[in-house]
């Protein structure tokens, strides 16, 4: 079972140097469950990216799949990051 915790400020600041480096523009803001990302690129990668660097969805698991990230295109798209592996 994978464990984790609630987000903080510098999970913030990962997440974008994560993504930037992958080569995807985003903005994050940070929420009191979480945050939100709004991204340029293709969700796949964003997916990718979130989870190997530890980022969790609301159910705790992976970014998987294209119904948990919203305004999904396939160049653009949001998604809300809750948790952080520990």
């Amino acid at each position: 079972m994978i464990k984790v915790r609630m987000l903080n400020k510098d999970d913030k600041s990962l997440a974008a140097l994560a993504l930037l480096n992958a080569g995807i523009k985003s903005r994050i803001k940070m929420l009191n469950h979480g945050f939100r990302v709004v991204f340029v690129g293709d969700w796949t990668v964003a997916a990718q990216v979130l989870t190997e660097n530890g980022f969790r969805f609301a159910n705790g698991l992976g970014f998987t799949s294209s119904s948990q990230f919203h305004d999904n295109d396939p160049n653009h798209g949001e998604v809300f990051v809750r948790y952080m592996e520990v």
